[in-house]
């Protein structure tokens, strides 16, 4: 000590308390941390989550309905690869969380830099996706039957090939206006595609219009004869066929197999089952009267609408059930159909002079190829016959089974003559039947179902 200076005598007098006083400080610490159980590991994962924390970040996303399947996709797909690609976790909220446009939201959840990219692949594809709109076109009354087709069939096949969502508006409508709204919903392309269906299908109609009530449209066959007399002797029940071997034109109204079918005799007097329809239509679907419910009863011919078009027609009850459906038979077509009896109207007596145009008919000397017609067989005939396509064939009566004639059908149209009959045996739908109808009922044989 007598060597050192004043100076580290001083120094050494601060540093010597200083130094306990550090070690006092560090101990107590300890001592501390023992007792409540934490120590300087828990303090540094303690600060790490608060870190962690901070750095997190949730964002919505609203997306508009068009785009939720895209973004999804299948299975999850297309949402799951968002999640793969950005790191962050995306989910599509349920649908009644969205807002009052019908948009869907999508949560996303994660570290600030991996939220943002999974936001910005979100909007990505909702910019990508092509504008959906709806736009308004107008088509002829009389062509709306050759639009929707049987059971709605075509309507839905011009959608598909489209990709646009066809839809004839039925609300609303004035069934006495020549024009009928249709919607059509797609994008630009879509509803490019299907207003040129729509076109060709009016283009169609147009057509067949132009020539309806003309039977001279078979080649190297006699000119069919008039059925003034057929008809004039038919002021009651269905037109039926003269007795005779000569070809008629006809319209195949309605299918219920390739060897079971209906027919429309075309006559002069054609286009009065048009005005017909026209003056049912326009009476029933705006008038106030209601039909005596009551006094219907099976067998009754009353007025009644079709489920697949807002026409009303002439029709059979067939059946009343229990449920307060009826079961009708269209005579004039021969179409069947169920609806409420409460829409049945009663048929006005000046609606009862033309006779029932439908008449039944079976497919002469064929028979399935099967046991039984098959459905392929049956869309066959119907493309064959242009059912309910008001396109004019060739008939002639080869023989009966009772009092349904059967037929042998022509199709004049096209280039050349198609026999529908030798048709279906050539694409293997059906075979020839050596024994006919008639020859069964020559030897008391009872007529069945083969022939259907």
């Amino acid at each position: 000590m007598p060597s050192l200076s004043n100076e580290q005598r001083a120094a050494i007098a601060i540093g010597v308390p200083v130094i306990a006083l550090l070690l006092y400080l560090w101990y107590r610490k300890r001592q501390s941390s023992h007792f409540s159980g934490e120590d300087d590991e828990y303090a540094k994962e303690t600060e790490s989550e608060s870190v962690a924390s901070s750095n997190q970040k949730t964002i919505e996303v609203k997306v508009p309905s068009s785009a939720v399947g895209v973004i999804i996709g299948k299975s999850g797909a297309n949402i799951k690869k968002i999640e793969k690609d950005s790191g962050a976790r995306v989910v599509m909220k349920d649908e009644e969380e969205g807002n009052e446009k019908g948009e869907r939201i999508v949560l996303i959840q994660g570290e600030r830099e991996k939220a943002k990219r999974a936001e910005i692949l979100v909007k990505k594809i909702i910019a990508e996706q092509p504008v959906i709109r709806t736009e308004e076109v107008f088509i002829p009354q009389r062509a709306c039957g050759r639009i929707i087709g049987k059971g709605g069939q075509t309507i839905r096949n011009m959608s598909s090939i489209s990709g646009a969502k066809i839809k004839i508006d039925r609300d609303g409508e004035n069934l006495s206006s020549t024009l009928r709204k249709c919607l059509i919903t797609g994008t630009s392309d879509q509803i490019a595609s299907a207003k040129g269906l729509l076109d060709e299908k009016i283009a169609e109609d147009k057509e067949i219009w132009a020539h309806r009530g003309d039977t001279g449209m078979q080649r190297n066959r006699r000119a069919p004869r008039t059925l003034e007399t057929a008809l004039a002797s038919s002021t009651t029940g269905t037109v039926q066929f003269p007795k005779t071997e000569d070809f008629y034109g006809v319209f195949v109204s309605a299918i219920d197999s390739p060897g079971h079918f209906w027919v429309q005799i075309i006559t002069k007097d054609s286009p009065d089952l048009d005005k017909l329809t026209n003056e049912l239509t326009q009476l029933y679907s705006s008038s106030e009267t209601h039909a005596v419910i009551n006094a219907f009863k099976v067998g009754d011919i009353c007025c009644a609408p079709f489920d697949f078009d807002t026409s009303w027609y002439r029709a059979r009850i067939v059946e009343i059930n229990k449920d307060g459906t009826v079961e009708l038979y269209y005579v004039d077509f021969g179409d069947s159909g169920q609806i409420s009896k409460e829409k049945l109207r009663e048929l006005r007596k000046e609606h009862r002079g033309l006779p029932f145009q439908a008449i039944e008919c079976y497919l002469a000397g064929v028979k399935p190829s099967g046991e039984e017609w098959s459905a392929e067989s049956t869309d066959e005939f119907e493309r064959l016959s242009h059912c309910a396509q008001w396109v004019s064939l060739m008939a002639r009566v080869v023989n009966y089974c009772g009092e349904i004639p059967c037929l042998e059908l022509i199709d004049t149209t096209g280039q050349t003559d198609v026999n529908i009959n030798e048709e279906l045996v050539k694409r293997q739908f059906a075979v020839h039947d050596g024994l006919s109808p008639a020859n069964k009922q020559e030897q008391g044989t009872v007529y069945n179902d083969d022939w259907k």
